[in-house]
Formats: C-alpha cells, structure tokens, sequence
C-alpha cells in the first residue's frame, strides 16, 4: 500500500471517514504518526500526520 503524507484535520475528514491506528484502534481525529483512514465504501488508506 502506498504512503500518502500531508496534513490531516478532523474539519478535512468526511463524516463517512474514520481514523484508526495500525493496530485498529478508532480515534476521534487522526494522530501525529502513522494512521490508516478508513472510508465509507470500505476502502482504507495509510497516512502519516506530521
């Protein structure tokens, strides 16, 4: 899976959108580091916050 790195704001999420850890552990909005962004269709994206 490719690595996509920018900025992620919970106002930038679509309300369809979930943040998680790695380990799939939800989070309110994503975290500094490595997080995986799942969407509504089912698919999941990595992204790294800085």
């Amino acid at each position: 899976m490719k690595i996509i790195r920018y900025s992620v704001h919970k106002q930038q999420m679509k309300s369809s959108e979930e943040a998680c850890y790695l380990s799939g552990k939800r989070l309110d909005a994503p975290q500094r580091g490595m997080n995986v962004i799942k969407e509504a269709d089912g698919r999941a994206r990595k992204v790294v916050v800085r």
